[in-house]
């Protein structure tokens, strides 16, 4: 799990230290990570998706009610 949220989200060089920002950032990644890998009708990556979730507002409804 801890891979796929350092290559999707760059995890690794998250900079939030203060108090528990980083525990809460940690747990809002591992959300998001799951709800795209459970939109199944995108066959790219968890990195490609999230950009296109990003850039594209109906995708990204789409990702919100999977």
């Amino acid at each position: 799990m801890h891979w796929g949220l350092d290559v999707s989200f760059d995890e690794g060089a998250c900079r939030i230290r203060k108090d528990k920002g980083a525990q809460t950032f940690s747990v809002l990644c591992h959300i998001a990570l799951n709800m795209l890998k459970r939109e199944g009708q995108n066959k790219r990556g968890i990195k490609a998706r999230r950009k296109r979730a990003g850039w594209d507002r109906n995708y990204l409804l789409q990702v919100l009610m999977a």
